[in-house]
């Protein structure tokens, strides 16, 4: 095995994936910190253990049409972690866009019997 892709959303968190890490210090395996679909707030624990990784792909929160926090993100587009105080992240100060539905999408509502006249 050349390398483990630890998902903190998986394992257990930040605790399980220190120990993890731990474990495979001097192994010969290296370990990949990867994420799910999560906005700015989920990933930043990863991304403040990233150090520990040979490979980082914690670009989850670039999947969302809005993130309703900031924080991780360079101005370069890399991710970096803050130099704010926690977790480094913080509200977004504008609002979440308004939902809107898709012209294409099917109607999803019960079908209706016309009933004959």
């Amino acid at each position: 095995m050349h390398g483990i892709n630890v998902k903190l959303a998986k394992c257990g968190g930040v605790h399980a994936a220190l120990r993890i890490a731990e474990s495979l210090r001097g192994s010969g395996t290296a370990l990949m910190l990867g994420c799910l679909t999560a906005s700015s707030l989920g990933l930043a624990p990863a991304v403040h253990l990233a150090d520990r990784a040979r490979w980082v792909d914690l670009d989850g929160h670039l999947l969302l049409a809005h993130d309703p926090w900031e924080g991780i993100g360079g101005t370069d587009g890399t991710v970096r972690a803050s130099d704010r105080a926690g977790l480094g992240v913080r509200p977004r100060p504008e609002p979440a866009p308004t939902p809107t539905r898709a012209a294409h999408a099917p109607d999803k509502s019960p079908a209706r019997e016309e009933s004959a006249p």
